[in-house]
């Protein structure tokens, strides 16, 4: 009986062993993108992502990781993100002045944000914790 109730405690309690976590969180992320005139050759793009907590439950600093992508190759790395209070959110974008890239006649650019739970917590939708676009300059 001993060996039954060790092995119980070190799944995590009665939440984490019957699948339902009381302390889960729900991230979801979404992207827009900014251009100040038209999209055309030599057009900065500069891209505003968001990531929101909407869950009713705190997520603790650390609890993710969010990369960005432009087409395959990272350009932005949150690694150690502060803690996001209930019904919150950071938006993850560049300076005034900057821009993410120049987009280029007869091009496209594929763009992927994604965020992706830590060891240890659990994100109770993890189909909002990746957006993808695709943009195409003529």
């Amino acid at each position: 009986m001993i060996y039954i109730l060790i092995l119980f405690l070190s799944l995590g309690g009665v939440s984490q062993f019957t699948g339902v976590n009381s302390d889960s969180f729900d991230l979801k992320i979404s992207m827009d993108a900014v251009t100040i005139e038209e999209l055309k050759d030599k057009s900065p793009v500069i891209l505003k992502i968001k990531v929101m907590n909407i869950s009713k439950n705190r997520v603790p600093e650390n609890a993710y990781k969010f990369t960005l992508l432009i087409n395959n190759q990272l350009v932005s790395l949150d690694g150690k993100p502060n803690e996001l209070l209930p019904q919150t959110s950071i938006t993850y974008t560049k300076q005034l002045g900057s821009y993410h890239f120049i987009a280029h006649k007869d091009s496209s650019y594929n763009i992927s944000a994604k965020i992706e739970i830590a060891e240890g917590y659990e994100d109770s939708d993890m189909r909002n914790n990746k957006v993808e676009k695709l943009i195409v300059v003529k």
